[in-house]
C-alpha cells in the first residue's frame, strides 16, 4: 500500500451503541473520517482503502464493550482494557475539525498504552483549527491515555497496570 493520505474508523456491521459513541468521539477528536460500515463487505472497504489511500481502524468489541482496535490490512491489534468519552464533545468541537495530534513528554508504561500513543501520533495532519494532546496520567490502579482538545479530557482509554 502507497503512503496513507487519511485514516478511516468503521466498526462491525451492527455495533453495540458504546461502539458507536467510540467511533463518534474518535472522528471528531482526530485527524480521521468516519465510515458506516452498513451491508459492505470486508472486501469493498478494502478496496475503498486502497483507492483512497486510506489506512482503515476497525473498532473490535467483546461482550458489547469496545477493546480495541485492528488496523487493516495489516492486521495489527491495538487493545485497552477499558474507555470513556465525555459528554458534549459536539458541541465543544462543533463544526470544527482536528489537525493534528501532539504528545505529552510523560511515557506511557504499559506497552497496549506505548503502541496506542505511538498509533494516535503518526495519524496523518489534515485541515482543521484544533490539536489534540495526548497525555498519559495514572488513576488508581489503572493508566490512562486521554485524547484532549482544547484543555479538555475528551477520551480516556484505560489499561491496567500490573502489579
Amino acid at each position: 500500500m502507497e503512503e496513507v493520505q487519511k485514516v478511516v474508523f468503521t466498526t462491525s456491521r451492527s455495533p453495540s451503541p458504546r461502539s458507536r459513541t467510540l467511533l463518534n468521539a474518535l472522528t471528531l477528536t482526530l485527524p480521521s473520517l468516519k465510515l458506516t460500515r452498513g451491508k459492505k463487505s470486508m472486501k469493498e472497504i478494502l478496496s475503498f482503502a486502497e483507492r483512497e489511500k486510506a489506512l482503515i481502524v476497525k473498532i473490535i468489541e467483546k461482550s458489547g464493550n469496545p477493546r480495541g482496535f485492528e488496523i487493516l490490512p495489516k492486521g495489527e491489534f491495538l487493545l485497552f482494557d477499558g474507555f470513556s468519552v465525555v459528554k458534549g464533545i459536539k458541541k465543544l468541537l462543533q463544526k470544527n475539525k482536528v489537525s493534528k495530534v501532539v504528545a505529552s513528554e510523560k511515557e506511557p508504561l504499559t506497552e497496549k498504552a506505548k503502541k496506542l500513543k505511538q498509533f494516535f501520533l503518526s495519524l496523518p495532519a489534515s485541515e482543521g483549527n484544533f490539536t489534540t494532546r495526548v497525555e498519559i496520567f495514572q488513576k488508581g490502579d489503572r493508566e490512562v491515555l486521554s485524547l484532549n482538545v482544547k484543555g479538555v479530557e475528551c477520551v480516556n482509554f484505560y489499561f491496567r497496570l500490573n502489579k
